[in-house]
C-alpha cells in the first residue's frame, strides 16, 4: 500500500446506474500486431481509446448491449456483449479503400500541413478561453488509482512438484486478490468555475479523498485543471514539450489527414500528428471542416510512462464554439521499463523479486519475473464539464484561482451521485471503506501532512507546534558560524491566533538574537493579519529588505559580510491581501540600532554611534501573472508566474527621533523567469534603491556581494547567495541611488554519459550609482561608474554539488587578473533525497 500511495506522489503534476465494465484488446486480423489508440465506442460518441498496447477498459450502462471498435484504415466491428464475459480479443480487418495523395499543379503538397498553418491562424477565435470573454460551468473530477489485475496470470501461489508442495513466490497472486474488487486510491472533486478574460477561478463544493480525513489541498489544486489543447506549451509530469498548435510546431512535427467524420452534424477532418523531438508524443486532432476548431484531440506517449489523453468537445450553434465536454486521461508503466520515472527528481524502481522452482533432482532453479506489480499499475484521470453558461458568471463571487467551501468535505452520497450523474460502483464504495482503514492504519495521511509542511518550510513537531527550517545554519565574518531555530503555531493551535518566535546565537560573537511574534488573523479570504513583535538581531549595513523564498533548501550562506548594525526593535504590523495577487503590508517601528562597523567618519551626523528612531514601511507585493489558492494554512501558489514585482517605502518620523532631519527610502526589485521547452531556463533579477539626502549611512544602499579580500582566489572560495556580486568586497560601494541587474541563462540537463547529466549556467551582473557630492565616504567609493562581472557556473557535476567561475571587469577590475577571480561551489539539494523515492 505505501508503494501504490507513492506511486500518487510521483503522477501529481497530472457508472450510470448498473454499470458492466468491459476490457480487452485490438489487434491488426492480419498481422496480429496490436492497434494502438483504437476507437471503442457505445451510444452516440462515448467511450475510451485504447494504449499504446491496444488494451482498452470501458465501464458500460447495463442498458447497452453493444459496443463498436474503430481504427482508421480498418472496418469497424460491433460488438455484442455478454453477461459473463469479460475480457474480449478483438481483431480488424484492413479496410478496401486507402487514402489518395493529394497533387497540386503537378507538385506535391502536404495538405495536413497548410490544414495546419489556418488552424494556428484561427486559434484566438476557437480557443474557448480566448474567444469567450465571460463564461461559467460546473466540473466533476475523479482521479483513481487502479491494477489491471485480469491481466495478471497467477492463479495460485502454491505449486506440487514430484508429489512434493513448494511454495512460490506469490506477490502477484495477493496483489490481484488485494485489488480484484477495489481500487488503490480515488479522489473525486466538484467545482463551479467563474471565467472572465481567460482567467478561471474555482470553487471547490465537494471534495472526498480516500483515507484523508482532510482535503488534500496541494493535490486538488493540481488535478483541477486540465491542459487546454490550445496552449503553445504543454506540461507531461512536469515535463515541458512544445504542442502540435505553434508555428514552431511546423518545423518538428509530422502532420497527415487520415479521415473524414461527422461529429455533432459537422464535417470534421482527423489530422494525425507526430513530433520529431523529445519527449516523442503523437496524437490526433478532428477539426472542424468549416470553422477550423478543435472538437476532440489524443495525445500519447509510451516512453518511461504511457500516458494517454483524450479530450472532447461539444458544439454551441449560438456561439458557434467547441466548448470543452470531457477529459480522460490515463498513465502507466511504459512496457520493458524497469522503473517510473517522472524526472530526475522522482524515480521509483520496479522491485527485483525472483520465481523459485524446484526440480526433480531437488534443485532450485530462480527465474527473474519479468513482471512486477507496477506493470499493473495504473492511473486514471477524469473530468466532465456541465451548468455551462456563455457570456456570464455565476452570481458568487470566486476572488482566488482555486478556494474550497466550508461544505465541501461534508456533502452526502446523494449528494454526490447527483453530482456526478452516476451511482457509485461497488467496487468504488470497496475503495473507500478498504483505504479508509489502511491509511488510518499506515497513518499515510499523517506522513503526506508532514510533506506539505516541510514543503513549506516547516517541520511538525507536534500536532500544534513546528520547527522553521529557513536559515537554520548561517556563517558570516562578524558572527562566525550563526545556529538559529525558530518555531511557531499552525492552524491546529487556532483558526485565528499564531504565536512564532526564533532563538540565534554566533559563535564568533559569542551574542545571542531573538525575536518573538503574536499574530491574529481578522479575516482568512483576505488573509488580513494584525501582528505585534519584538526583535533583537543584526542588520546588514544599506542593505535592501529582501523578499527571500520561503524554500527551505535554498542554501544561502553569507560568507563575506562583517559589517552590520544591532537593531533592537518593537514593531505593529497590518497585512492585507488588495487580491490574491496583491500583497500589502503597514507597519510601524520604534527602533534603537547600536553601530557595530566604523568607517571613522568625523562627520556622526551620518553615522552615530546610536540611533534611536520610529519610521513606518508601507510595501507591496505584486504578482501579476502567478495563481493563488486558499487553503486553512493561507494563501499558497498553485502556478508560478513572473515577473514579480516588489515595492517598499520607509520613512522615519523626526519629532520622535534622535534623527537630525526627515529621510525617505524607496526600493524596488522585480523578478523574471522564462522556463524553456528544452527545460533551459533564463532569470533577470532586478534592484533599484534611493534614500534621500538626510538619510545616515546605515539607510543608504549597497549591492549584494559574496567575495572577500585575499591573495589569491582560494582565500575567496564561498558558498553563498544567488543574485550576488561574486566580485565586489562587502561595503566596497554605497550610495543614494543604486541599480544592479543580474541576468543569468542556465543550459539544463547536459549530458555526461547516458546517467549523468549537469546544467551549465552563464551569469551576468553590473551596476551602477551615484551619491549627494557633498557627502564623501574615503572608505567606501561611489559606483558612478558601471561595474560589470560575467561568470560560469558548472552545477550538479558531483551530486548536488558544483563550482562557479567569475571575472571582475570594466572600470573597477583590479590591475592583477588574479584579484579579479573569484571561486563559488554551487549546491542543489534534489527533492528525491528528502522523499527517499528511489
Amino acid at each position: 500500500m505505501k508503494n501504490i500511495f507513492l506511486f500518487i506522489v510521483l503522477v501529481l503534476s497530472s457508472s450510470l446506474q448498473a454499470q458492466q465494465l468491459i476490457k480487452g484488446r485490438v489487434f491488426d486480423a492480419q498481422t496480429r500486431e496490436p492497434l494502438a489508440f483504437a476507437n471503442i465506442i457505445y451510444g452516440e460518441d462515448k467511450g475510451v481509446v485504447a494504449d499504446f498496447d491496444g488494451n482498452f477498459m470501458l465501464s458500460i450502462p447495463s442498458h447497452y448491449n453493444e459496443f463498436t471498435v474503430s481504427y482508421i484504415g480498418y472496418q469497424t466491428e460491433t460488438i455484442r456483449i455478454h453477461p459473463d464475459k469479460k475480457f474480449y480479443t478483438i481483431f480488424l480487418k484492413p479496410a478496401v479503400e486507402q487514402l489518395q495523395a493529394v497533387v497540386i499543379q503537378g507538385e506535391y503538397v502536404n495538405p495536413a500541413l497548410e490544414l495546419i498553418k489556418k488552424v494556428i491562424q484561427h486559434k484566438k477565435q476557437n480557443n474557448y478561453q480566448t474567444a469567450l470573454k465571460k463564461y461559467a460551468y460546473t466540473k466533476y473530477i475523479k482521479f483513481l488509482i487502479g491494477a489491471e489485475v485480469d491481466e495478471i496470470d497467477k492463479p495460485i501461489d502454491t505449486i506440487y512438484i514430484n508429489d512434493k508442495f513448494h511454495r512460490v513466490d506469490s506477490s502477484l497472486f495477493y496483489f490481484k486478490q488485494e485489488f480484484s474488487n477495489k481500487y488503490a486510491w480515488i479522489v473525486e472533486n466538484v467545482a463551479k468555475v467563474n471565467a472572465q478574460n481567460g482567467k478561471e477561478n474555482a470553487e471547490i463544493i465537494a471534495t472526498r479523498t480516500a483515507g484523508l480525513k482532510k482535503p488534500f489541498y496541494e493535490f486538488i489544486a493540481i488535478s483541477l485543471s486540465a491542459q487546454n489543447p490550445y496552449d503553445n506549451q504543454y506540461k507531461m509530469l512536469f515535463k515541458p514539450f512544445l504542442g502540435p498548435l505553434t508555428k514552431k510546431s511546423l518545423k518538428t512535427y509530422r502532420y497527415e489527414i487520415e479521415d473524414t467524420v461527422i461529429l455533432k452534424n459537422r464535417p470534421v477532418i482527423v489530422v494525425a500528428y507526430k513530433n520529431k523531438q523529445k519527449p516523442l508524443v503523437s496524437g490526433k486532432m478532428y477539426i472542424d471542416k468549416e470553422s477550423l476548431a478543435l472538437a476532440r484531440f489524443t495525445l500519447n506517449t509510451f516512453e518511461e510512462l504511457q500516458y494517454n489523453a483524450d479530450y472532447r468537445f461539444d458544439y454551441y450553434p449560438k456561439e458557434n464554439i467547441w466548448f470543452p465536454k470531457q477529459v480522460n486521461i490515463r498513465v502507466k508503466k511504459a512496457e520493458n521499463k524497469n522503473e517510473i520515472k517522472v524526472n530526475d527528481n522522482f524515480k521509483m524502481h520496479q522491485a527485483t523479486n525472483d520465481t523459485i522452482y524446484i526440480n526433480s533432482r531437488g534443485d532450485t532453479i530462480r527465474y527473474t519475473r519479468e513482471k512486477g506489480e507496477l506493470d499493473y499499475v495504473y492511473v486514471l484521470y477524469q473530468m466532465k464539464y456541465f451548468d455551462i453558461l456563455f457570456h456570464q458568471n455565476y452570481p458568487r463571487k470566486i476572488a482566488y484561482s482555486m478556494q474550497v467551501s466550508p461544505l465541501a468535505a461534508k456533502r452526502s452520497r446523494d449528494f454526490w451521485e447527483k453530482m456526478r450523474g452516476e451511482k457509485y460502483t461497488s467496487k468504488e464504495l470497496n475503495t473507500y471503506h478498504a483505504v479508509d482503514s489502511a491509511v488510518q492504519a499506515e497513518k499515510i495521511d499523517f506522513y503526506l501532512y508532514k510533506y506539505k509542511r516541510i514543503l513549506d518550510g516547516y517541520y511538525p513537531l507536534t500536532q500544534t507546534l513546528d520547527l522553521a527550517l529557513q536559515n537554520l545554519l548561517d556563517y558570516n565574518r562578524y558572527e562566525g558560524f550563526r545556529i538559529k531555530l525558530g518555531i511557531r503555531t499552525n492552524e491546529n493551535f487556532s483558526q485565528h491566533w499564531q504565536i512564532s518566535a526564533y532563538g540565534a546565537y554566533g559563535f564568533k560573537d559569542k551574542a545571542f538574537k531573538y525575536s518573538g511574534n503574536l499574530q491574529y488573523k481578522l479575516h482568512h479570504p483576505t488573509q488580513t493579519y494584525l501582528k505585534i513583535g519584538y526583535t533583537d538581531d543584526l542588520e546588514k549595513y544599506a542593505a535592501f529588505n529582501f523578499h527571500q523564498s520561503a524554500n527551505p533548501f535554498q542554501t544561502e550562506i553569507h560568507y563575506a559580510h562583517d559589517k552590520f548594525i544591532r537593531f533592537q526593535s518593537a514593531s505593529f504590523t497590518v497585512s492585507h491581501l488588495i487580491t490574491p495577487q496583491l500583497k500589502t503590508d503597514v507597519s510601524l517601528s520604534k527602533t534603537l540600532l547600536s553601530n557595530l562597523f566604523s568607517t571613522g567618519l568625523s562627520n556622526t551626523r551620518l553615522q552615530p554611534a546610536k540611533i534611536n528612531r520610529l519610521h513606518y514601511n508601507i510595501s507591496l507585493e505584486w504578482t501579476p501573472f502567478t495563481r493563488y489558492f486558499l487553503a486553512p494554512e493561507g494563501r499558497k501558489i498553485r502556478k508560478d508566474g513572473y515577473p514579480k514585482f516588489y515595492l517598499d517605502f520607509e520613512q522615519n518620523i523626526p519629532q520622535w527621533s534622535t534623527d537630525s532631519a526627515r529621510y525617505f527610502r524607496l526600493q524596488f526589485q522585480t523578478y523574471y523567469k522564462k522556463t524553456h521547452v528544452n527545460a533551459h531556463y533564463t532569470e533577470l533579477f532586478l534592484r533599484f534603491g534611493f534614500a534621500s539626502r538626510h538619510a545616515t549611512l546605515d539607510r543608504f544602499f549597497a549591492p549584494l556581494t559574496n567575495n572577500y579580500p585575499g591573495s589569491n582566489p582560494l582565500d575567496r572560495f564561498n558558498l553563498t547567495n544567488n543574485f550576488a556580486f561574486e566580485t565586489m568586497n562587502d561595503l566596497e560601494f554605497a550610495d543614494h541611488f543604486l541599480a544592479t541587474a543580474h541576468f543569468q541563462h542556465t543550459f539544463s540537463k547536459i549530458k555526461l554519459s547516458p546517467r549523468k547529466t549537469f546544467d551549465i549556467r552563464l551569469l551576468f551582473s553590473g551596476a551602477y550609482g551615484w551619491r549627494y557630492s557633498s557627502y564623501s565616504i574615503h572608505t567606501i567609493q561611489s559606483l558612478n561608474r558601471f561595474y560589470w562581472e560575467a561568470g560560469t557556473e558548472f552545477r550538479r557535476i558531483l551530486k548536488t554539488f558544483g563550482l562557479g567561475f567569475y571575472y571582475r571587469l570594466g572600470a573597477y577590475a583590479h590591475p592583477q587578473w588574479l584579484e579579479n577571480l573569484s571561486i563559488r561551489l554551487t549546491v542543489d539539494i534534489p527533492l528525491e533525497e528528502l522523499f527517499n523515492t528511489k
